[in-house]
This record gives structure tokens, C-alpha cells and sequence, in this order.
């Protein structure tokens, strides 16, 4: 496993050696005091989606224990990180903006999985590419995955504006996720996010 994250860790470093970031640029000007006043409900939404991506890496490194060739020959940190900082930056901008709350959930998910310069580039183009869901999908090996992909977007958006509802419906199907389905994540996303006091 070491071996792994450290041969995807150079990688990374070889990629994006001469890249610069415009969201770290953002971050470090911004006051310390602002920066630390994260809401309690995007920690715990950030908690959440931290923790299904160690559930991804999990299964995925269990499975190379076991022999499958298809997964040996894939970074899996590096895609399951990328299936979660994708999805939490789309979800983030389906309303056309990104807010301060949601910037310190990226800069805690990247803190978490990698060295800031890894990410420059990467973090980059995902802020300004077309919100194209497939580069999600396309990632996707389990219908777990899926489903939890999905849940993390339904905890960050709750459709309450036509941007946010295409997202969805566009993520869903591309997640190819039933509409029942669908409408029972999205009432536990809901659930889950109103389920402490804040």
C-alpha cells in the first residue's frame, strides 16, 4: 500500500511541478480568524465525504490483495481522491459560485489526502473545466462508489434552484442511480446533514 501511494504521490509532484493555483493563492491571503470560521454543517459534510473516500480506497486496495489485475494496474489513491475532490468541486459550483464555506472544505479534503503543491494544477482546471460529470463516472469501479459519489453531492446541494436540480438529475443518470434510488439518497443526504445541532 505504501508503495502505491508513494509512486502516486511522485507522479503527482511530476504532473503538476510547474502548475500554480489560483484557490491557494485565494486562501493564503485570506484572514486567519476568516478562514477558521467554518460552519459546523460543511465540517461535518467534509467529515462524511473524507470518510467515504477511505472506504473507496479500502475496497479497491483489498481487491488488488486479491489478485485483480484491473485494479493493480490503477492509481487508487489518486483515482479515488480525484472522485471525491471532483465531486465536491462540480457539486460546488453547480450553483454558479463557490462560497467561502465550500472553499474550506476543498482546502481540508486536499490537506487530508495530499501535499498542497501536488494539487495546484489539478485543482486549477477542476474550478474552471465544464462541469462535466463523466470524469467522474468515468472513474467509478463499484456501484458503491456511485451511491456514495451521489450522497456527497446530494449533502453539499438540495436542488433548491433549477442549477442545482440539472445538476443532480445529470449526475444521477450518469451515475446511471434509478430515480427511487435517486430520491432515497438524496432524503438521507438530508437527513444525515440536519442530524446534529448546530
Amino acid at each position: 500500500m505504501k508503495n502505491i501511494e508513494d509512486d502516486n504521490a511522485q507522479s503527482m509532484r511530476d504532473f503538476n511541478k510547474n502548475a500554480s493555483s489560483g484557490l491557494f493563492a485565494y486562501y493564503r491571503n485570506l484572514d486567519t480568524a476568516f478562514t477558521k470560521e467554518t460552519d459546523p454543517k460543511n465540517s461535518l459534510i467534509t467529515s462524511k465525504a473524507i470518510s467515504l473516500c477511505e472506504k473507496w480506497i479500502q475496497r479497491r486496495c483489498t481487491d488488488v490483495i486479491g489478485g485483480r489485475d484491473v485494479l493493480q494496474k490503477r492509481s487508487i489513491s489518486d483515482d479515488c481522491f480525484e472522485i471525491l475532490l471532483r465531486t465536491l468541486i462540480f457539486a460546488s459550483r453547480a450553483d454558479g459560485k463557490i462560497d467561502k464555506d465550500e472553499h474550506n472544505s476543498i482546502i481540508s479534503v486536499l490537506k487530508k489526502f495530499a501535499k498542497e503543491e501536488d494539487m495546484y494544477g489539478i485543482v486549477d482546471t477542476m474550478l474552471t473545466e465544464d462541469l462535466d460529470v463523466r470524469k467522474i463516472s468515468s472513474k467509478i469501479l463499484f456501484k458503491e462508489e456511485a451511491v456514495d459519489a451521489y450522497f456527497i453531492a446530494a449533502m453539499i446541494l438540495q436542488g433548491d434552484n433549477f442549477m442545482e436540480r440539472h445538476f443532480l438529475e445529470l449526475f444521477a443518470a450518469t451515475l446511471e442511480i434509478t430515480p427511487s434510488l435517486q430520491k432515497k439518497i438524496e432524503i438521507d443526504a438530508l437527513k444525515f446533514v440536519n442530524s446534529s445541532q448546530f
